[in-house]
Formats: structure tokens, sequence, C-alpha cells
């Protein structure tokens, strides 16, 4: 099932329609275009989409590739958003550092009092994110999607 939370419509002559939406994932807008224009009895497809924002993310969120590509590498960094911002509404499970390293390398992992069950964000020690999970009743952890990472200069995991 989707979910359209409004639906705004503009004409623009000749033939154009415009139309922007607020709807849920899972929603083709390709489809809802063809579905308009049945419904009017002409026929539809869209000439252009744009997406303007998802979950917390927005266009006034966004950056040229032209601007970061012309900024000093240094100040690049100010544009970048944490890797977790568009999961936040996700429950979050904090890991012990064994843990950590555990799930990292696909070992069965079981948490004593998990927090909820369902899709949570991993994090490890220093507040590392490390993925998604799935925390099953009874406390089992699965991997869903977990980040590459690489060791730090010291050596450290």
């Amino acid at each position: 099932r989707v979910r359209i939370e409004s639906l705004d419509i503009a004409f623009e002559p000749p033939d154009i329609l415009v139309f922007r939406t607020r709807c849920s994932g899972g929603t083709y807008i390709r489809s809802l275009a063809q579905d308009l224009g049945a419904q009017i009895g002409c026929g539809a497809h869209l000439a252009e989409l744009r997406r303007e924002g998802s979950g917390a993310l927005t266009l006034d969120d966004a950056v040229s590739l032209d601007l970061l590509e012309n900024l000093p590498p240094e100040e690049r960094q100010r544009y970048l958003l944490p890797t977790d911002l568009p999961i936040m509404a996700l429950p979050r499970l904090e890991l012990q550092a064994d843990a950590a390293t555990g799930l990292r390398q696909g070992r069965e992992l079981f948490v004593s009092t998990p927090s909820a069950c369902g899709e949570s964000r991993a994090y490890g020690p220093g507040d590392q994110f490390l993925g998604v999970v799935t925390v099953e009743p009874g406390g089992r952890v699965k991997a869903l999607r977990l980040l590459a990472t690489q060791p730090a200069m010291d050596g450290r995991p």
C-alpha cells in the first residue's frame, strides 16, 4: 500500500500538467502520472521527474558536484551529512567492542536486553555507526547492511 499525503496540480498550456506530491515510499510516480491520464481520458507520461526530498533530506540540504569539486578537500567535510541521517527513526542498538567486532565478522550475536525487535541502527564504541541490523525476539541480531570499515592508521579496528 502507498499513501498520497498531498497532490497539487497545475496546468501549463498547451498540454503540460505539473504536479507535486508528498507520498510514502514505494509510490511509483510514473504510474501515478499514467493513472491520472487514464482518469481524465487522455493518457499521460512523465517528461521530467525531480525528487525534492526523501525522509529527513530535502533539496535545501543538497550541494552541486561542481561546488564540491571546486572546494579545497578540507572544506568539503562541512557539506557531508552523517551516514545514518536517513534512518534516524530506527531504534538505536549499542554494542560493546567484542559484539561490534563479531557483527562485522558475521558471527551470530545475541543481546540480552534488546530495546526493540525489528530493524535497528547498530553502533559500536566511540559512537561508530556500524549499519542496519534486525533484532529478533529472544535477542538474536542479524546484519542487514553493514558499512565497510577500514582499520585506523594506528592499526586499531
